[in-house]
């Protein structure tokens, strides 16, 4: 009888998971941007995998894909996350960029990006090609 145990541990495990990644793509505003912002191809310019940020009240720590060319900021989540994380293309005409602090914030449809300044500014150089 213990052996049907490990099943229903894991499934319940599965679900408890998938519920929390899915909140937090709300709370954090993911969600909201893919209703106008959702890839519709897959991203061909330079990203730079395992970074960090805070979109709106949540961190993200080492879990962000960013990426950057001259149409837009591409984004994506680590492949445990993915759950309620679709990728998102931004086009740069739809993001206030704004120095605050020690980070760098990407304003986009009411939800804010704060990424370290270094990064911004390697997101800066591929927008120019």
């Amino acid at each position: 009888m213990e052996w049907i145990l490990f099943p229903i541990a894991l499934g319940a495990f599965v679900a408890f998971w998938a519920g929390i990644v899915f909140l937090t793509s709300v709370i954090s505003g993911w969600r909201e941007l893919a209703k106008q912002f959702r890839a519709e191809q897959p991203f061909t310019g330079q990203r730079w995998k395992w970074q960090g940020g805070k979109l709106q009240w949540i961190w993200m720590r080492n879990c962000l894909t960013i990426g950057a060319d001259g149409r837009g900021l591409s984004m994506g989540i680590s492949s445990i996350f993915r759950f309620g994380y679709p990728e998102l293309f931004v086009p740069w005409s739809a993001i206030v960029v704004t120095p605050q602090g020690d980070c760098v914030a990407f304003q986009m449809a009411g939800v804010s990006l704060c990424l370290e300044a270094a990064l911004a500014e390697k997101l800066r150089l591929a927008s120019l090609g």
